[in-house]
């Protein structure tokens, strides 16, 4: 099970500044620091023998590295109003998929094209080529590449792992870039050796070039089996093979690459990524003050990658966005690979002022990706007959916390093909995949507007994405946003005239049932393959065990299945956890009546997701009971208090001699039943100084279990980690087993 959070070391680190003997000097905690004056903040910092390792000029903030033992004194200063854990961000994880099937959505490399690539198009010559299945096509970009110039002049800022120049679908049209990378150098962003993921988003935004292909190569195969007949062509000039265009949706627009992830597509700290997001912003605005003299003209940032907050919308790097975006820059974000549970969107994603992307899959992608990925000529029609659009199960859901419609939008995320470092093609799958699609419609929007209305507005161009993207049937807003990106759509929405003001989709917020110890059922009707039914369930502290029952599972044409895999319901629950991926059961595959039970679950939304397999054949249905029993057995409390953001509480529990089992629970208002959803962490020292860190992670109530305890005074230390807008009270729960 992955975890959408993590700490990066801080709960470590902090213990030793408790340890009540010798607490080990020089150890530094990191931190992203908020406040009213950066040079009295920096002043603060270093006075307390802190480093300020990046200090931020688009927002009043600061990274910094403080000693634990001066900690306090920092957190003291009238200077400094919030702190800010560093959290981790990744790229979105490879969607998820089970048993042997586990990883047909990974990126895979399909041929070198090194010896095969032919020369990129002008915008004349893109205007005589024949439709293409590649992704542009989906979106119909290529209606509008006459009117916008392909992109011709635009810059997209991708923030990612590096951008390899020298790709031949790319060059030479990637203009430069820097690396923020920890620990490498800042020339690193186009390095031949880093992670592919930066240079496969980047061909999404802008590939031209043209492949080569022998008729007999599976690639091709599969093109000419699936793709209509005008989408490949042949030339006497080269016997026995076939032309595929690569092409981006503005195959002509410029990159600047922006490298934030190391070389292995590791996570990094939340200030690396916005100190990405800050240099695009800087070089951007100094472009409009000089006239272009200096800087960079930063017309869109793509950004495929994320991370949990329980602040959806107000969080350091949501907040970041939106500067970018008063700055005029359009910022294009994954909405994450967490779905299908609701509220799961991540951060930038959910920020006010981003688009956040949903991924779909379409007939030809899809049906040419499983022949690539299984190796089967043919497989890809079994496994995707159907030729309708249809969201694919690991694509983040909303609404935010704050009731706002997020995704915005759904572009192709299934088997989407690009450019690989160095010089090789590639399929890749993932809201990863369908942000920089997003990202190259924004480029062509900007064309557009700068030709006809001098400049480039950034929620113009927004708001006439969302507004003119198609939904799709059987899916509401939760889903899709507003459906599926239709370029064309976009750019009538433009010339029409759309409101200044951004399109934040205030809407419906997310309700759940409350059983109150009872029971009820839901019928959740025929579901197609990949159609959902959603059931949220309020959870309490008083809520001992969850039980799910699906009944009456159904297949309405059971002569009618996959002859791969056969159809089936996939289950799935997530817990109280937002946006990230939190799932008690994930991906379940229901042939028949079952029932499942989670104890004593942490209070919040669970969300439960019965839908039809995206492979499945036909439809299926079923009925699902949840029970819930009350009398949750909760441990006295032994202590309580009100804490602040960055404060500490210490409190002393004796541990009688003969106990088998010692259960400590830290509870408080705002766990992740409210919004925003505060972060307080849990260090329990033994009589011995040994330290427990089971309740230093992200979940509301932290736990912590110690099996035969050594007898004693215990030590518990509480940290208002992550607290906005109000202090919290809390309750320390502690349960001796004998």
């Amino acid at each position: 099970m992955k975890k959408g959070f993590s700490l990066v070391l801080i709960g470590v680190l902090v213990l030793s500044f408790y340890v009540p003997v010798a607490a080990p000097e020089g150890e530094m905690v990191s931190l992203i620091f908020e406040g009213n004056d950066k040079v009295a903040m920096r002043n603060v910092i270093e006075g307390a023998g802190g480093i300020v390792t990046i200090e931020y000029e688009s927002v009043n903030m600061l990274a910094a590295q403080v000693p634990l033992a001066t900690l306090g004194i920092v957190l003291a200063s009238p200077h400094i109003t919030e702190v800010f854990k560093d959290e981790m961000r990744y790229l979105p994880y490879p969607p998820r998929a089970d048993g042997e099937d586990s990883d047909i959505f990974e990126a895979r490399e399909v041929m070198d094209i090194s010896g095969s690539v032919m020369d990129a198009y002008t915008l004349e010559e893109l205007g005589d080529l024949p439709d293409n299945y590649y992704n542009y096509m989906v979106t119909g970009a290529q209606e509008v590449w006459g009117e916008t110039g392909a992109g011709s002049g635009q810059l997209v800022a991708i923030i990612d792992t590096g951008v390899y120049p020298l790709h031949p679908c790319l060059y030479p049209r990637v203009i430069g870039g820097i690396s923020f990378a920890p620990g490498e150098p800042e020339d690193s962003w186009g390095d031949a050796d880093n992670h592919y993921h930066g240079t496969v988003c980047a061909g999404i935004v802008a590939s031209n070039c043209a492949v080569l292909l022998p008729e007999t190569d599976l690639w091709a195969i599969a093109i000419m089996n699936y793709a209509p007949p005008e989408s490949w062509f042949t030339d006497p000039a080269y016997p026995g093979y076939i032309i595929v265009p690569l092409l981006g949706m503005a195959p002509l627009a410029e990159i600047y690459a922006i490298k934030v992830f190391p070389k292995d597509g590791s996570g990094v700290p939340s200030s690396v990524v916005m100190e990405g997001l800050d240099h695009a912003i800087q070089q951007r605005k100094l472009y409009n003050c000089t006239g272009g003299a200096e800087g960079l003209p930063i017309d869109v940032i793509s950004m495929s990658l994320g991370g949990g907050t329980g602040f959806d919308g107000w969080d350091p790097e949501d907040r970041l966005v939106d500067k970018a975006t008063l700055t005029g820059i359009v910022v294009s974000a994954a909405a994450g690979n967490d779905g299908p549970a609701l509220n799961t969107v991540s951060t930038p994603g959910c920020a006010k002022t981003s688009i956040g992307v949903g991924a779909a899959a379409d007939p030809v992608h899809t049906r040419v990706g499983m022949d690539i990925v299984y190796g089967i000529p043919g497989i890809g029609g079994d496994m995707f007959p159907y030729d309708d659009q249809q969201i694919i199960y690991f694509s983040s859901r909303g609404p935010t916390t704050d009731c706002r419609r997020k995704p915005d939008v759904l572009a192709c995320g299934v088997y989407a093909m690009s450019a690989y470092p160095p010089n090789s093609i590639a399929i890749m799958s993932g809201t990863s995949s369908a942000c920089p699609a997003v990202s190259g419609a924004a480029l062509l929007l900007a064309a557009w507007q700068k030709t006809n209305q001098g400049f480039a507005k950034p929620s113009e161009i927004r708001n006439a994405i969302i507004q003119g993207a198609v939904p799709l049937p059987n899916y509401d807003k939760y889903a899709q946003g507003e459906g599926y990106l239709n370029v064309p759509n976009a750019l009538q929405k433009l010339k029409d005239g759309v409101c200044w003001w951004p399109d934040m989709g205030y809407g419906r917020c997310l309700r759940g049932t409350n059983l109150r110890g009872g029971s009820k059922t839901w019928s959740t009707g025929p579901l197609g393959p990949g159609e959902t039914y959603d059931i949220v369930i309020k959870v309490d502290k008083d809520t001992a065990r969850i039980d799910i029952c699906l009944s009456n599972v159904t297949y309405l044409n059971p002569g009618n299945q996959n002859p791969w895999l056969g159809d089936s319901i996939e289950f799935y629950v997530q817990s109280s956890v937002r946006t990230a991926y939190s799932y008690y059961y994930d991906s379940v595959n229901i042939y028949e009546d079952d029932c499942f039970s989670i104890t004593d679950p942490d209070p919040g939304k669970i969300r439960i997701v019965v839908e039809g397999d995206w492979t499945n054949w036909d439809e299926m249905l079923c009925d699902v009971t949840v029970t819930e029993t009350e009398g949750r057995q909760l441990c006295p409390i032994e202590a309580s208090g009100c804490i602040n953001n960055g404060e500490w509480k210490e409190h002393y529990i004796d541990v009688s001699p003969g106990t088998a089992v010692v259960i400590f629970e830290l509870w408080w208002f705002n766990d992740w039943s409210k919004y925003p959803t505060h972060d307080l962490d849990m260090y329990v020292f033994d009589p011995n100084g040994y330290a427990y860190l089971d309740g230093a992670q992200y979940y509301s109530p932290e736990r912590q279990i110690i099996e035969n305890p050594v007898p004693g005074t215990y030590t518990i230390l509480i940290f208002g980690y992550e607290m906005y807008l109000i202090p919290n009270p809390y309750w320390l729960r502690v349960c001796e087993i004998v």
